[in-house]
């Protein structure tokens, strides 16, 4: 529906580079909570994200594939997939 891809579109987020070797940015929408999981989502990393543009070294985490999810204030969540290669 069109309130459902409202909200996708409000929690949005981008990260870039991906693949990343040792840092990421992430931009939002919103400020909120970024969580990293491995892809037996193991908690990694997890940060409070007070700007809508943050860097985030990732050159403590091994190189494979992870999920990254960002929730918004309002508890609003989306997943995207993050390769890193150390």
């Amino acid at each position: 529906t069109l309130q459902e891809k409202k909200q996708a579109i409000d929690n949005a987020f981008t990260l870039y580079p991906n693949p990343t070797t040792s840092y990421f940015h992430i931009n939002t929408q919103q400020t909120g909570k970024l969580e990293i999981r491995g892809m037996d989502g193991k908690l990694v990393y997890e940060t409070k994200l007070i700007s809508k543009k943050t860097t985030i070294s990732v050159a403590n985490l091994k190189s494979g594939t992870y999920l990254a999810r960002f929730t918004n204030n309002l508890g609003k969540s989306e997943v995207q997939k993050l390769v890193v290669i150390n």
